[in-house]
This record gives C-alpha cells, structure tokens and sequence, in this order.
C-alpha cells in the first residue's frame, strides 16, 4: 500500500533517505501548503481573481465562499494580483 501512496507525490517529498522524525513531518506539511496555495492561485487565476459567486474560485474548488477567503489570508495570496483588468 505504501508504495502506491508514494507515485502520488514528487520524488522529494516521499524520499526520507535523510530525514527523520519531527523533520519528516514538517516537509510534508511544508508540501502540502505549497500544494493547496498553487491549488488556490489556479482557482483565483482561472476565475479573474473573483472568490465567490457562480463563477468564482470557490465555486470552481467546491468550498464556500468564507473557507477560500480563510484559507486566501492564512496562505498570504494576494488576490487582488489575480483581478482582470
């Protein structure tokens, strides 16, 4: 099962070669915030940088509207850069 799990993430997250204990678990958290923060900014970019309504990121990611806006500012995403103008 393991080795399933482990075609799932790039190479440098799931080769603990030299990492151990505390330090494993830091990059995969790590991983996994630049992972949702590149999710949010595709979101943000395919939607002109709106958040809610029918055609907004939190729409097209399934959450609502108040968890993206949570989820924008604990990330530090400006979403504003991502406004068409």
């Amino acid at each position: 099962m393991a080795g399933t799990l482990t075609n799932r993430f790039p190479p440098q997250i799931c080769d603990n070669s030299r990492v151990t204990g505390g330090d494993q678990v830091l990059r995969l958290a790590t991983a996994l915030t630049e992972n949702e923060r590149d999710i949010v900014e595709k979101a943000l970019a395919e939607s002109g940088g709106l958040v809610g309504g029918a055609t907004g990121a939190a729409a097209r990611l399934g959450i609502p509207r108040q968890t993206l806006d949570s989820k924008i500012k604990m990330l530090g995403i400006n979403k504003f850069r991502f406004k068409k103008p």
